[in-house]
């Protein structure tokens, strides 16, 4: 067991976020993988698809405000190896539950998503296949 995993704390966000250039925004990464010695279909659960607070998350999960408003607009959901996009419902609306984001994964293969809320009002970028956060690559963003 490593040293420092003894101090880990489940709700501690610090040690899994990546900052971004100012103006980029919140998103979520979620990696899924497939281990087995078979192709598979790797579901992923609506709880893990909602992004985190408009502000971000608190260094405490537990005072932080939760995941924010329902996203009426709905998700931008961009896989980094594939490079497809998908645009998704807010997996709490009525839409959304009917939703089932899924992936066949070849053995041992793994997919990284990235799911950020739509912002009609805003250009946004979504993603490359140049950093697997989607958003690292990029130094400044400049809204005219």
């Amino acid at each position: 067991r490593h040293a420092s995993s003894q101090n880990h704390v489940p709700s501690d966000r610090k040690r899994s976020c990546i900052h971004v250039a100012e103006g980029m925004g919140t998103w979520i990464m979620l990696s899924i993988s497939n281990w087995t010695d078979k192709a598979a279909v790797a579901r992923v659960p609506h709880s893990c698809l909602l992004p985190p607070p408009p502000t971000g998350w608190k260094e405490d999960l537990s005072s932080s405000a939760g995941p924010g408003p329902i996203y009426k607009h709905g998700l931008h959901v961009f896989s980094f190896w594939s490079g497809e996009y998908t645009w998704m419902p807010d997996p709490r609306t009525e839409e959304g539950e009917r939703f089932d984001l899924r992936k066949l994964l070849q053995v041992h293969e793994t997919e990284i998503f990235h799911i950020k809320p739509v912002s009609p009002s805003m250009p946004e970028y979504l993603g490359s296949a140049i950093h697997f956060s989607c958003g690292y690559e990029v130094s400044t963003v400049k809204k005219t």
